[in-house]
Formats: C-alpha cells, sequence, structure tokens
C-alpha cells in the first residue's frame, strides 16, 4: 500500500509545506569581493568619443559567520590600460566630488592617488587576485563569494580574467566547479520582501530586522574596506536567515 501524509487539516494528500524548512548547508564563511572602476564602459564602439574604462583597485576579504570578525584583508591596485581613461561622468559625479559639498575636499580622489602609488601592471594584479581567491577558497571550504553589486564586480573580474590570465569565469572555481555567489542587495530584499530596486526604506527595515549589520561609515571607496563591510553585512543576514528559517 502506498503510504498516505496527512495535511494541516487533517486530511490525506499533498504534504503540509507551511511546516516544513527549507534546509541549507550552513555556511560559516564569507569571502567579500569589491572593485573601484573609472566608469562603466569595459569596450566601446571604435567610432564612440567615449574611451574605455579600467579596474583601478580590487579589495578583498574573508569574514567568519559567526562570530562576524574579518579573518582575511587584501588590496591590490593596477595600472589604467593603455588608451583607456576615467569616463567623465564617472570622474565628475564620483572620483572628483566634493564630500562635503562646498568643503573643498576631495576624499575619492586622495584614494586615486593610493591606488596609482600601489599599482601594477593588470596581468600581476589579477594574478594576485586569482592566487588569493584560489587559497582562501581552499582554507575556507564551503565559503560563499559576495559583492554589493554582484554583476557589475563579476563582470569586470570575469574580462580581466580572461583578457590577462585565460582563465574561466567567476562562476567557476579551479576544476570548473561551480562558485555559490550571492549579493547582498539581492538577498536583503529576499529578507524584507522589499520589490523593486533597493532604497534608504528598505536598508532601514533590513536594520530594524537586524540591529548587528556593520555601520555605513567603514565604506570609505577603498575597495577593502568596502569589502569589509560587504562581508560583515553578508554574514549578518546568514545568521539572521539561520534563526528565523523560511
Amino acid at each position: 500500500m502506498d503510504s498516505k501524509t496527512t495535511t494541516s487539516n487533517g486530511n490525506s494528500g499533498e504534504p503540509d509545506l507551511k511546516k516544513q524548512r527549507l534546509k541549507t548547508p550552513a555556511m560559516e564563511y564569507v569571502i567579500a569581493i569589491d572593485i573601484e572602476t573609472i566608469g562603466d564602459f569595459i569596450e566601446v564602439p571604435k567610432d564612440s568619443n567615449l574611451k574605455p574604462s579600467s579596474i583601478i583597485s580590487i579589495g578583498m576579504v574573508v569574514v567568519d559567520v559567526k562570530s562576524g570578525m574579518v579573518l582575511e584583508k587584501a588590496r591590490i591596485s593596477l595600472k589604467v590600460e593603455e588608451g583607456h581613461d576615467f569616463e567623465p561622468r564617472c570622474f565628475e559625479d564620483f572620483w572628483n566630488k566634493e564630500d562635503p559639498v562646498g568643503s573643498g575636499k576631495r576624499p575619492n580622489m586622495e584614494n586615486i592617488k593610493k591606488f596609482q602609488a600601489e599599482a601594477v601592471t593588470p596581468k600581476e594584479a589579477m594574478q594576485y587576485f586569482v592566487d588569493w581567491l584560489d587559497q582562501q577558497e581552499e582554507t575556507y571550504a564551503g565559503a560563499s563569494v559576495w559583492g554589493d553589486c554582484l554583476s557589475f564586480d563579476h563582470g569586470w573580474l570575469t574580462v580581466y580574467m580572461q583578457r590577462y590570465l585565460g582563465r574561466r569565469s567567476m562562476l567557476y572555481r579551479i576544476g570548473r566547479k561551480w562558485r555559490p555567489s550571492r549579493c547582498t542587495g539581492s538577498y536583503a530584499r529576499g529578507l524584507t520582501r522589499w520589490h523593486g530596486e533597493p532604497s534608504k526604506e528598505m536598508w532601514k527595515r533590513l536594520a530594524d530586522m537586524i540591529p548587528d549589520l556593520p555601520k555605513e561609515s567603514i565604506r570609505d571607496h577603498m575597495p577593502d574596506n568596502d569589502a569589509h563591510y560587504i562581508g560583515q553585512q553578508a554574514a549578518a543576514m546568514l545568521r539572521y536567515s539561520a534563526r528565523n528559517p523560511l
């Protein structure tokens, strides 16, 4: 005789999904990555007045999910590729922006100076990046990779990995194994049941739900510090999810 499942109302039939919980593997570690670029354009048409942009710095951290502690932190900066330049909009609206307005201070331009002083060739930088990432994924087995704008960052990194190293995309680890990757904005939309683009209201809702979210003040557009924030934000959301399973 076939076995029957009893629903919450006592009738035989389909299982009661409301009483089930989505079971996912526990995530002990988060690898967070952030990049800084001088524009949005990886490539431009030959007849364009624009020049292609470049990655100028990459920041990476490993965060322990349970404690929220940063276990590893690194930054590697890149020389701007020949024939590439700042996208005018990006330079004026972001890198050269006064903060606060009227102060005469341009902290993002100070970051640019730091990147330029420590920059290595794109090939050297990408080799450092993939070696670092490979090592952390071996050391912290099962870690997931996070970003705050995953499609943008991983798109750029994939192009650079293929252009300079002949390496597969960010979708894959060594041996063509799938790399679990997640976006903090998308994850936050799921937790807050937010529809549409992330906004200040959504992040406030998330902060009300998760009091131990990191403070925005640690973000300063140095990619290692921004990755630090992303990693701790991801860890806080994962801890919340573990306490409040679907």
